[in-house]
């Protein structure tokens, strides 16, 4: 498996360094990657917060409508009475 994933990594970084297209994808999911990070890591439950990032990342790979990172304190139905 981590054969795979090491020629999968050297691909994709040989791929970034020849095309710019794939260099602005690149930086654009790097860049998500980090807002959802950061919401993960300001919520009150990381591990909840994390299934919602990955579920909605498989929504967007997937082609549905993307929806947008609601920071944690906004969220409606919280267990902390707000």
């Amino acid at each position: 498996m981590s054969l795979f994933l090491s020629r999968l990594a050297r691909y994709a970084a040989q791929r970034i360094a020849y095309d710019p297209r794939a260099r602005d994808t690149a930086l654009t999911v790097a860049r998500s990657v980090v807002n959802e990070a950061r919401v993960v890591a300001r919520d009150e439950d990381p591990a909840r917060a994390a299934g919602r990032a990955v579920r909605r990342a498989l929504n967007r790979w997937q082609g549905q409508e993307p929806r947008d990172v609601t920071p944690p304190d906004k969220l409606p139905g919280r267990r902390d009475g707000s």
